[in-house]
């Protein structure tokens, strides 16, 4: 008896888990907090990663965070530590194109390259060598 309620508690529990582990969607994953930028650079080795000798991000940058909304509107925040150009906050717009693999920023394309809970990763297409990455975390 002891081991058929064991059997039934571990397949309750199996049950509750796949409940609570539903997919969340593209736009859920990229609206549903801010992004903090975590990197940017040319990826000159191709290796789709920005390496250290890639990295172009400034200290000033190391806060600045991106809010996408899911009505398609966005906002870029230069938060506590300046950059000093005196632009706190700056709009975008944005929509998902080639089967939410992308994003239309309105005046460019950045191709989606990473998006899950903790990091987003997006390209730009630089040249037939290099893509330019940046990178953001939660």
């Amino acid at each position: 008896m002891k081991f058929y309620l064991i059997v039934i508690f571990f397949l309750a529990a199996a049950c509750n888990k796949e409940e609570n582990e539903v997919a969340k969607s593209r736009t859920v994953l990229l609206t549903e907090k801010p992004w903090r930028l975590a990197g940017y650079g040319l990826d000159e080795n191709g290796n789709r990663r920005i390496d250290l000798d890639e990295e172009a991000i400034e200290e000033c940058q190391k806060d600045n965070t991106s809010q996408f909304r899911v009505d398609g509107s966005g906002s870029h925040y230069d938060n506590a530590i300046s950059c000093g150009n005196g632009i706190t906050e700056q709009p975008f717009t944005w929509k998902f194109i080639e089967n939410e693999r992308a994003l239309d920023f309105l005046y460019t394309t950045a191709r989606i390259e990473r998006l899950n809970e903790s990091e987003l990763i997006i390209s730009y297409d630089s040249g037939p060598a290099a893509r330019f990455l940046t990178v953001f975390h939660h």
